[in-house]
């Protein structure tokens, strides 16, 4: 799970996603006057459909606050869409950065309704990796008194969930990330494995050998495009890991 920190100068509040509970509310995200209770922050499926989410939101200031939304695509995989709801006002399907312009009002100590803030991704039928930030702002003092909140869909596409290493090895993130001609990866392995490549669809593009023992593996990533792409480190037939590579020219 995730645990992400905003900081901006002295004037910034640190914001902390705390993961509790696979069940019902999962995290609290706290800033001067807003409190954001999230469902869940990564979500990861086989099926390439369409997702829901909900927010809700409390006041925990003595005023009154108006709050909206801007909505920034870490990464978007070709064929995803965001549809954003907040109080039953549903705005256009997305899939660039976007601000609600939906100011909502909540009052001093109220916390709204489960369903106050919709979150749909519509895969339509698409696998691959889609990563959305929000920033949840008070209007009289955007600057000051606000939450970063950053939503993951694994669609298709293996992911494991706490980045762990190896049993009975490590193996480093790739550097450089992002790449342009080749990237690397340090490991120590105790036993053979298989790294497996895939683009943002999911598409297997390429896959090299792991041998046991201590050493560098070399990805020349030339000739692939520009783009997001996904390895899962693969020992014994299982997914031990999944790492996020980049190439950008």
């Amino acid at each position: 799970m995730n645990i992400k920190k905003e900081k901006n100068m002295s004037k910034k509040i640190l914001f902390i996603l705390l993961i509790l509970s696979p069940f019902g509310l999962v995290g609290t995200l706290t800033a001067q006057s807003l409190q954001i209770h999230a469902a869940e922050d990564v979500i990861q499926t086989a099926e390439a459909k369409y997702y829901k989410s909900t927010l809700e939101m409390t006041n925990i200031s003595d005023t009154s606050v108006f709050m909206t939304t801007k909505v920034h695509f870490n990464e978007i995989a070709e064929g995803h869409e965001l549809f954003l709801c907040i109080l039953y006002d549903c705005l256009k399907p997305a899939t660039e950065d976007f601000t609600a312009g939906h100011e909502v009002k909540i009052l001093p100590g109220e916390t709204t309704e489960p369903n106050f803030y919709e979150i749909t991704l519509v895969a339509n039928g698409v696998k691959g990796y889609t990563e959305v930030e929000y920033t949840f702002y008070v209007t009289e003092a955007p600057d000051e008194d606000f939450i970063v909140y950053t939503q993951k869909y694994y669609i298709g596409i293996s992911s494991s969930a706490e980045d762990s290493d190896l049993t009975g090895g490590v193996f480093s993130v790739p550097y450089p990330n992002p790449a342009s001609s080749q990237t690397s990866v340090d490991y120590t392995n105790s036993s053979s494995s298989e790294l497996i490549l895939y683009n943002s669809t999911g598409e297997k593009v390429d896959s090299y050998a792991v041998p046991a023992g201590d050493g560098k593996l070399m990805l020349p990533v030339s000739n692939l495009a520009p783009g997001a792409y996904f390895y899962n480190l693969v020992n014994g037939g299982e997914i031990v890991k999944t790492e996020r590579l980049v190439i950008s020219r």
